[in-house]
């Protein structure tokens, strides 16, 4: 195994990790926000850097990934309805799982544009 994919693959999982723990912890009481869509951006912008991750490892097809992507997106929310200070919303697996597709094809893309010898 390269040196490269043994990094990528330890800051993959690494990322993982820390995507689960930040969504599973309690926000402090004082934080009030105001939910609407453009607050789901951080969604979007994490679940795009897994699916960059998970294109530059390329252990399986792309079908897999989305579908692996899916599952821990639901994962994520439906943990969400089982503690008490967390809140399942629907258009969080929304934007998980176009963010999560949305860094899969932007390697794919820049693969097939960009670096055509990659």
């Amino acid at each position: 195994m390269k040196i490269d994919s043994w990094i990528f693959k330890v800051f993959f999982y690494l990322y993982v990790i820390l995507i689960t723990l930040f969504y599973i912890k309690e926000l402090p009481i004082e934080v009030n926000i105001i939910k609407d869509y453009s607050f789901n951006l951080d969604h979007l912008v994490i679940f795009c850097i897994l699916g960059i991750l998970t294109q530059v490892l390329k252990l399986y097809n792309n079908d897999i990934y989305i579908f692996l992507g899916l599952i821990f997106s639901l994962f994520i929310e439906f943990v969400h309805l089982i503690l008490p200070y967390r809140s399942f919303e629907f258009i969080d697996i929304v934007y998980n799982v176009l963010g999560y597709i949305i860094g899969i094809y932007f390697i794919v893309i820049a693969k097939k544009y960009l670096w055509k010898n990659y």
